[in-house]
C-alpha cells in the first residue's frame, strides 16, 4: 500500500500509515465497522509464523511509558515502607494513652492533656500520610492497568485491565493477578524467541503466604486491642508483603523492557527495509 499523503509504502492490512499516521483509505466502511465490534486478534496468533513482523509504534511507546510507570510505582512503594515504620512507632506511643483515656471516660474520669496530645499526633501523621498513600495506590493502579492492557494484545489473560486493578490489593487474589501477568509475559517473550528469567515462583508463593499471614495478624491485633506485640506483627507482615510486591513489579517491568527492545528492533528493521526498497525502486 502506497500512502497518498507521504508516498511511502506500508502493509496493506494496516489501518494507518506507519510513517505519517494517515488512515488507510482502501479499507471500506463496513470492514472498519466490523473491526470495531469484533474481538481484536492477538499478536501471538496473528504473527505466530513471523514474529519479526510485529510492528506497532504506539504499542512500543506505551511499553516505554509503562516501564517508567512501574519504576515510579516501585519508588512510592519503597517510601511506604518508611512511613509504615514511623506509623508503627507513633502507634506504640499513642494507642495505649488513647485507649486509657477512653476507658477513663467510661468511669467518669476527665480526659487529660496527654490524651489530646497523643490523639493530635496520631491524627496529624495520618493526615500527613494521606497524600503519599494516595500516590502509592494510584501509581500501582496505573501501572497494573496499562501492563495488563498491553499484555492482552499478545495473549489471552484471565484478568481484564480493570479487573487486575480491582484485585491487585485483595489478599490472596493478588497472587493470581501477578501470576497471570508474569506468566503471560513469559509466554510472549518465548514466542518472540527472547531469553528471559524464569517465572519467580518462590516470590509468588511468598506473596501468597504473607497475604494470609497479614490477614491473621490484623485479626489478632483487633482481638488484642492493638497491643504492641500484635502491632509489630501487623507492621512486619505489611513490610514483607510490600517487599514481595516490589520484587514482582521489578520482574514484570524487566519482561516489559525485553519486549519493548524487541518491538523497537522490529520497527528499525522495518524502516530499514522500506528505505532499501525505495532506493531500489528509484
Amino acid at each position: 500500500m502506497i500512502c497518498k499523503k507521504c508516498g511511502r509504502e506500508y502493509e496493506d492490512d494496516m489501518s494507518k500509515c506507519l510513517w505519517c499516521d494517515a488512515p488507510n483509505e482502501s479499507l471500506t466502511d463496513s470492514t472498519a465497522a466490523n473491526s470495531a465490534t469484533a474481538q481484536p486478534e492477538l499478536y501471538c496468533d496473528t504473527y505466530k509464523d513471523s514474529p519479526e513482523k510485529i510492528v506497532d509504534i504506539e504499542l512500543e511507546q506505551a511499553l516505554t511509558k509503562n516501564i517508567y510507570q512501574g519504576q515510579s510505582a516501585i519508588s512510592w512503594t519503597k517510601f511506604m515502607i518508611f512511613l509504615n515504620i514511623i506509623l508503627f512507632l507513633i502507634e506504640v506511643r499513642t494507642f495505649s494513652i488513647i485507649d486509657a483515656g477512653i476507658k477513663g471516660v467510661k468511669l467518669n474520669v476527665p480526659l487529660s492533656n496527654e490524651f489530646f496530645l497523643a490523639l493530635l499526633i496520631l491524627l496529624a501523621f495520618l493526615l500527613f500520610t494521606a497524600v503519599p498513600l494516595c500516590m502509592f495506590i494510584g501509581k500501582n493502579w496505573i501501572w497494573f492497568y496499562h501492563a495488563q492492557k498491553i499484555q492482552s494484545k499478545f495473549t489471552e489473560t484471565f484478568f481484564s485491565p480493570a479487573g487486575a486493578v480491582f484485585c491487585c490489593y485483595i489478599p490472596i487474589v493478588n497472587y493470581f493477578v501477578f501470576k497471570d501477568l508474569i506468566k503471560s509475559q513469559k509466554e510472549t517473550l518465548t514466542f518472540l524467541g527472547i531469553d528471559s528469567k524464569p517465572i519467580p515462583s518462590k516470590t509468588l508463593v511468598g506473596l501468597l503466604t504473607i497475604s494470609i499471614l497479614m490477614l491473621i495478624c490484623n485479626i489478632l491485633n483487633y482481638i488484642k486491642n492493638n497491643e504492641t506485640f500484635y502491632l509489630f506483627l501487623c507492621c512486619a507482615s505489611w513490610i514483607i508483603f510490600i517487599v514481595f510486591c516490589i520484587k514482582l513489579i521489578k520482574a514484570s517491568t524487566e519482561n516489559q523492557r525485553l519486549l519493548q527492545s524487541k518491538l523497537y528492533d522490529n520497527i528499525i528493521n522495518h524502516k530499514a527495509e522500506e528505505i532499501i526498497a525505495q532506493h531500489k525502486a528509484e
